[in-house]
Order: C-alpha cells, then structure tokens, then sequence
C-alpha cells in the first residue's frame, strides 16, 4: 500500500524506505532525486523509466480528451510486505475519520471471512478506498466528460473488486476494475477492460446514458437520480422503469442487482469521497 490519502491533509505519510540506499532516507523525496530517470506512480518503489511503458491514450470520441498512461512492468503490488509498511494505527486513524455510511459501505461491498480479524478487515477496507483516491486523477477527467459525479465511479469501482483491475472471481466474464461483461458487452476488448482509464470513461459514459433514460420517471420523486443507474449498470435497464414506479421504488430497484443491494452499496460507498 502506498501513502494514505486522507480527505483533510492529502498524502499522509512518507515513501517506505530502503536501507540500502541512502537516497531513499529522506521519505518524502522522490524517486531518490532522480526524476529523469526514475517515477514512482504508485507511491511505494521507483521504477526505472527505460523499463516503464507509455501509451499515448485518447478516449470521449471527438472532442474528447488524451492523456499519456503509464504501465508499470508487472510486478506483485500487494501482499504481506507491502502492507506491512503501513502501521496499523495509521489504518485506524483513517477507519475512525470515515462517515458511518462510508464504513457500511465498505463493509457490505467487502464482507469478510468467519474469523477474520478486526484490524485485517479494516486494513483490507482501506487500502480498497486508498486504491480510488489514487485514481481519482482519471476518474474525475471521466465523469467530467460525461457529467456526472466521479464519486459514483469510485464507489462502483470498489463494490464491484475492492478497486482491484482483476478479471471476475467464480468463472464470470467480468474484466477490470468496474468489471465490464465480456458476454454483454462484446465490443468492448480485453485490452480496453483491463485499461482503468479507458474503463473509467465507458462506465462513466454508460452511467450518463442511463441517467437521461430514467431522468423523466425520476423527477419529482424523493428517488436518487444515480439509483436508477445504478441498478442499470449492474443488471440492464429490463424492469427499471417498473421498480421505478412501485411503492417502494429503492427497495425495487435493488432487488433486480447483484445482492439485492447493490444500489443501497453503491450510494453508500460514495459517501466514503
């Protein structure tokens, strides 16, 4: 895990450091003062910018935006010794500071193991909403293309792998971070899933499209406009409009998702931005 974002101070902690290596001792260096030939994108270890690769990405259609996206060598990012680096009571701190919704959230959106312990839920949870802060970059060029709340992309993000680019648990088609079916949505490719920036701006795309569908049924209700989406993006538009229309419109809707909650979880999560 790299260097805990917290909503007040931003960056909370210094870069690890390596004994071996007297550069690295002043922990809030970069890239051991070295930025020609090094980066460090995610906070934890420089890499060298002769094995790094950077890909020239456009995405939003015409008028859209590009942006250079750089892919590290592929490398374990997670495990034992990366979370290690983080003192447990720096988790805490930042479990405690969260929002009641924000911590069901994460709780329903990552429920753990009989027998797992407290401190390696909350850690896990955590590092689950540091993985969104650290893309809020990108999340936010997404949803302002497409104009709607990054919260939302964030929040989905991690109701749907904990904010991890993975391919679906369980023999699913799902790929990448929001976790696009390759069976619905066969256009999309693999390479396109697995490229969180180009996935951001389809979801966020996708989002905005649902929420001019369902905007007339929505309107003068006490309905959040993003519920409606959100159970769209998780199980089609097929019977929207009806759980729209029912008595208890929220219940409705979550009841078509994955979990029958998935709505309730998401608005939840984005409670957590």
């Amino acid at each position: 895990m790299g260097r805990l974002w917290r909503r007040s101070v931003g960056l909370s902690r210094q870069r690890p450091v390596g004994l071996t290596n007297p550069q690295t001792w002043n922990r809030y260096a970069y890239v051991a003062g070295d930025p020609v030939n090094f980066v460090d994108p995610g906070g934890l270890q420089q890499v060298s910018v002769a094995s790094a690769v950077w890909v020239w990405e456009c995405f939003g259609g015409e008028g859209g935006h590009c942006t250079y996206t750089f892919q590290p060598p592929v490398t374990p990012v997670e495990g034992p010794a990366d979370r290690s680096r983080t003192p447990q009571r720096e988790i805490d701190v930042v479990w405690d500071e969260l929002s009641e919704k924000c911590k069901e959230g994460l709780e329903t959106a990552m429920p753990m193991r009989k027998g797992t312990w407290g401190a390696t839920a909350r850690r896990l949870r955590v590092e689950a909403l540091e993985r969104a802060w650290m893309a809020a970059w990108y999340l936010k060029k997404a949803a302002g293309a497409h104009g709607i709340d990054w919260r939302v992309l964030a929040a989905i993000g991690i109701r749907e792998t904990g904010f991890r680019n993975i391919g679906e648990r369980g023999g699913g088609q799902g790929r990448g971070v929001f976790q696009i079916d390759a069976g619905e949505h066969p256009d999309v490719s693999d390479a396109q899933a697995f490229d969180p920036v180009w996935a951001a701006d389809w979801a966020a795309g996708l989002i905005s499209d649902e929420l001019r569908r369902f905007a007339a049924l929505v309107d003068g209700t006490s309905l959040n406009p993003y519920a409606p989406a959100l159970a769209a993006y998780n199980s089609g538009p097929k019977n929207v409009a009806g759980a729209i229309a029912s008595e208890n419109p929220l219940e409705a809707l979550n009841g078509l998702t994955t979990g029958k909650n998935y709505v309730s979880n998401v608005l939840n999560l984005m409670e957590c931005f």
